[in-house]
């Protein structure tokens, strides 16, 4: 039985692997994303410590869901910024017309 352990733990983490590849983790929330990939990395280094087994496909299948969820969350993000500009008024800024750009004051932590 103890011969076997390496077989066992890779069968299991072959059978992690697949469930962890055919979730869709885009739409989850921050915190739930990553408290997945939480478990998932203490699941990867239980194997290694304990087994000698490295995971390697399971830390490819992470790193391919952390560059997936990372860009539909930034998208989502700079949609919420494109409609908050799109729906926000700008009015003008009552400037004399003999303004120039040195009549602004001078910061002092520029000095």
């Amino acid at each position: 039985m103890l011969d076997n352990l390496f077989q066992i733990f890779d069968y299991s983490a072959t059978f992690y692997n697949d469930l962890l590849s055919s979730m869709d983790l885009e739409h989850l929330k921050i915190d739930q994303f990553i408290r997945i990939m939480e478990i998932s990395e203490r699941f990867r280094l239980f194997g290694q410590r304990h087994f000698g087994n490295s995971c390697s496909l399971i830390a490819l299948t992470l790193e391919n869901k952390s560059k997936s969820f990372f860009a539909h969350y930034h998208m989502e993000r700079i949609d919420e910024i494109h409609m908050f500009l799109e729906s926000e008024t700008f009015t003008l800024c009552p400037v004399s017309v003999q303004f120039t750009l040195f009549d602004l004051p001078v910061s002092l932590f520029i000095h």
